[in-house]
């Protein structure tokens, strides 16, 4: 899967087999909170965007997608 394939569901999937709230799961992928519950609503596409960088967003995609 490439890192543009990622959705807000992929999100929701990993916090559950995670057993992590929101603000957990985004302190852990280094996210504002109110970026990581837009991506899970789809207000917003996950990707580079304001306040994540290509680094940030690769490390996110290798975060949920590898643990």
């Amino acid at each position: 899967m490439s890192a543009t394939e990622i959705t807000g569901d992929d999100i929701k999937a990993w916090r559950a087999r995670k057993a992590l709230t929101q603000a957990m799961a985004a302190r852990r992928l280094g996210l504002a909170k109110a970026t990581l519950q837009d991506w899970e609503r789809g207000r917003r596409t996950p990707g580079i965007t304001r306040g994540v960088g290509p680094e940030q967003f690769r490390r996110v995609v290798r975060t949920i997608f590898h643990t």
